[in-house]
């Protein structure tokens, strides 16, 4: 009983140094919680603390204060607008207030053109100074401001000493902005600032809209937008600031739509057409080179300013283009139309090894030049040619589209079939010409089956694509297509036919009679060969077609032929008629089993 009670008293005395021990643990976590509540916001209420230590083991209580709805965003709105915003403002503002100062102390005699630009390339290093000292103090927004705008007001000075007062050679002043730009794409690079490429190099581009000065030099004025544009392409490249690169696009091509309106109204000082479409073409090699860069060097997907930047490049290329050529230049816009096909096709190309990784990248390079295809040939074919390239250009697609699995192919292919399908029959179908007409071997007729043709080789080359037991829905619409169209044409055929006799020989009741049987007939004729060959083939789709058109024969018979024709005429439709759907009735009954293999007929009773 003793040895119970001594074991016992040891478990409690443990117990209580435990305790105390927790209680240490505790004290320290509680005045840690108090130095953290000391220097953040106040999320965490804390009881205040009470004289002497707390008692062993007890914890202190942690009270949880809910914070206020927009306590916590509008400092954050307020520091951006006060110390981002009003900066940025601020600088732009300073610039344009300083350079109308110039000017207006240049135009009143108080300072010359050297003054000038000395004033303005102290100010711009006074700048870059202060930003730097700034950036390094810790005042980040600040100090890229400064830097920006002492970027861009380097810019117009050096533009300006060799544009407007001649003050240097065209060559040292060429010389001294690809300095500026470097420096200025490095800077923005090495510091990370954003607002430095923004600022100092997008400002650049308010340097010919503010300050025109007699007669643009153009050649000068686009080698300047040029170097812009590969600074902010590396910047784009390196950095990956999407509205740097969406803006120099927008500013650029503003530029470049400003040229072509001056040429208009001044045609003897404007910039010639050829130098233009140099021009333009060399900013779409600028603006598609860092997508192309991110594909081939880095092997990064495009994000959807690069995808943007690739269709409107090549959209406002060609608007561009299309002004600046096809008044002086008629003749170049389909053979341009066709090169920027094969430029777009071969960045296809360039980009198909990264499919997998970025399948959006070269399919907006096909879809490219795939639309230019399609323009190019009314552009520069004519008459029977148009409908031959829309007919090989969905051959293409139709091609493509299974061959790399890529269903987004297919609406393009779609649409350039229905477009060379129209070609057809607006142009070879109709307008009718009795005098050169040939039954079923004129010009229309060998169109029409070379494009029938076309569709069988699709349907079964979608088909060799298929999925394993799925039949791909193009394959029905395909080779349904093909044999309604050629019902069709031989039915519109064989009413012209009649039409022909009838302008020969005067008898046109005769034959309108006579090619009405003849077309109801045909369609009889048709729908039992369908029959007939889904029997043989085993395909219930082909059986359903010869049903329907059955059933569009009994009506045509019916509701038309028995109204219209003579009595003779319709002796000979209604009982060939019904000897047709007599023999197919008999075909299906022969071949009963293969329409539902799981009904079998039992044996016919024999009498004993």
């Amino acid at each position: 009983m003793e040895d119970d009670l001594l074991k016992l008293q040891n478990e409690v005395k443990a117990l209580q140094e435990e305790q105390r021990e927790m209680g240490e643990r505790l004290k320290v976590v509680y005045e840690w919680l108090t130095h953290i509540d000391k220097r953040l916001p106040q999320r965490i209420a804390l009881p205040p603390a009470a004289k002497g230590d707390p008692p062993a083991g007890e914890v202190p209580a942690i009270v949880t204060v809910p914070m206020e709805p927009g306590k916590d965003t509008t400092p954050d709105l307020e520091a951006k607008i006060g110390g981002i915003w009003l900066n940025r403002i601020g600088i732009l503002v300073f610039l344009l207030g300083a350079a109308f100062f110039l000017k207006l102390a240049y135009d009143q005699g108080w300072i010359s053109e050297t003054v000038r630009i000395i004033i303005g390339v102290i100010a711009a290093f006074a700048l870059l100074c202060l930003g730097e000292r700034n950036r390094r103090r810790g005042f980040t927004a600040f100090a890229q401001g400064l830097t920006g705008g002492g970027i861009a007001l380097l810019y117009f000075t050096i533009f300006a000493s060799f544009y407007y007062y001649n003050l240097i050679s065209d060559t040292i002043g060429i010389g001294l902005l690809i300095l500026v730009t470097t420096g200025a794409v490095l800077l923005a690079i090495y510091q990370d600032a954003r607002a430095v490429a923004l600022i100092g190099l997008l400002t650049g581009f308010l340097n010919p809209a503010l300050f025109v000065a007699g007669e643009p030099r153009f050649a000068l004025m686009m080698i300047y937008l040029i170097l812009l544009n590969l600074g902010l392409t590396a910047i784009v490249y390196f950095k990956g600031w999407k509205i740097t690169g969406l803006l120099s696009f927008i500013f650029t091509n503003v530029f470049l739509a400003w040229t072509l309106l001056y040429r208009f109204n001044h045609p003897a000082t404007g910039l010639p057409a050829v130098a233009a479409q140099i021009y333009f073409s060399i900013f779409l090699l600028i603006f598609l080179a860092p997508s192309l860069l991110h594909l081939s060097v880095r092997r990064s997907c495009l994000n959807a300013a690069a995808l943007f930047l690739m269709v409107a490049g090549a959209a406002t290329y060609y608007g561009l283009s299309w002004l600046n050529l096809h008044s002086d230049y008629p003749g170049t816009m389909g053979w341009l139309t066709l090169a920027l096909a094969a430029f777009y096709l071969l960045t296809g190309c360039a980009a198909l090894p990264t499919a997998q990784r970025d399948p959006r990248a070269y399919f907006t390079a096909f879809a490219l030049a795939a639309l230019f295809l399609v323009i190019f040939v009314p552009l520069q074919l004519e008459g029977v040619w148009i409908f031959v390239g829309w007919a090989l250009l969905a051959a293409l697609l139709g091609f493509l589209g299974p061959r790399l699995a890529d269903r987004r192919i297919l609406p393009g292919f779609w649409i350039v079939l229905f477009l060379a399908l129209a070609r057809l029959i607006s142009t070879e179908w109709f307008p009718f010409h009795r005098e050169s007409f040939r039954f079923l071997i004129g010009r229309p007729a060998l169109l029409t089956y070379a494009f029938i043709a076309l569709l069988l080789l699709l349907s079964r080359f979608f088909y060799r694509y298929r999925k394993e037991g799925n039949l791909p829905p193009e394959v029905t619409v395909l080779a349904g297509a093909a044999g309604s169209l050629l019902l069709l044409f031989w039915s519109l055929e064989i009413y012209r036919y009649g039409e022909v006799w009838a302008w020969h020989t005067g008898e046109m009741e005769y034959y309108k009679n006579m090619a009405q049987m003849a077309v109801s007939l045909l369609w009889g004729l048709y729908a039992a060969a369908l029959i007939i060959a889904g029997f043989i083939r085993r395909l219930p789709p082909l059986r359903y077609a010869a049903i329907g058109l059955f059933g569009l024969t009994i009506a045509k018979v019916i509701l038309f032929d028995l109204g219209s024709l003579e009595l003779a005429y319709r002796i000979i439709t209604l009982v060939a008629s019904g000897l047709i759907l007599l023999g197919a009735s008999y075909i299906y009954q022969r071949h009963r089993d293969h329409v539902n293999p799981a009904v079998q007929q039992p044996p016919e009773k024999r009498d004993p």
